[in-house]
């Protein structure tokens, strides 16, 4: 494997208006979950009609605001899956 070519990642970072517009409007039931194994938390939305996880996350939020803030986490990041970003 070529280590200079780089895989598209298949999220898109987002506003959290438009993170929250995304959930709140998505046509299928959505599991909600949050795993504290990584750093920051990651909290996901999930539809496991796609398939189980990974696969079945549409949308994730790094979870800054659950960090101590003596750490100076800084504000969440929020992504939606590309494939659902509107033209």
């Amino acid at each position: 494997m070529n280590s200079n070519v780089k895989s598209k990642s298949p999220w898109q970072r987002v506003s959290k208006d438009e993170f929250y517009e995304f959930v709140k409007s998505y046509p299928n039931k959505l599991a909600f979950d949050t795993t504290g194994i990584c750093d920051p938390p990651l909290s996901s939305y999930n539809d496991f009609t796609r398939g189980n996880w990974p696969e079945s996350m549409v949308a994730k939020v790094y979870r800054n605001d659950i960090l101590p803030k003596e750490w100076n986490p800084g504000e969440n990041e929020y992504y939606l899956r590309e494939e659902f970003m509107r033209c």
